[in-house]
């Protein structure tokens, strides 16, 4: 939950990972290297049931989930550029390919909702496609 004009500020989530993992981790780097203090609510977390597809049942990292790491190592630990500003909402490129408004649910608070459906203009490196596929394979 990051105000939209927080996540603006961090340029959003980096396009650069591809199939699984790290994403998540590079927003919080981005997060903290702005500056902005992270907090935790106090609550009940219940996250989607879904196989890891960075990681095997021994632990060890996939294919696609290494290079993920190798990027992420290399974006905020062994480079001087800044990856912030280099990827992100900023350089994102998609179209739009269907839109429409959601009507609010009785009872709920009234809000503006909208469904927008987009198809991406960006493709994976080579070798993310190679990772990906090994670890569909596996």
């Amino acid at each position: 939950m990051i105000p939209n004009l927080i996540f603006a500020q961090v340029n959003g989530y980096a396009n650069s990972y591809w199939g699984w993992g790290f994403e998540d981790k590079d927003l919080r780097a981005r997060l903290m290297a702005s500056g902005l203090s992270l907090g935790r609510r106090k609550g009940t977390f219940h996250p989607l049931d879904h196989d890891s597809e960075g990681y095997r049942l021994d632990g060890s990292r996939r294919p696609i989930g290494l290079l993920n790491y190798q990027l992420y190592r290399a974006r905020w630990f062994e480079s001087a550029g800044n990856a912030m500003e280099e990827d992100g909402l900023k350089s994102v490129s998609y179209e739009i390919v269907d839109r429409f408004s959601i009507p609010n649910m009785p009872g709920e608070r009234p809000a503006l909702w909208e469904r927008i459906v987009v198809r991406l203009l960006m493709r994976p490196s080579p070798e993310q496609l190679k990772a990906i596929k090994s670890t569909s394979q596996s």
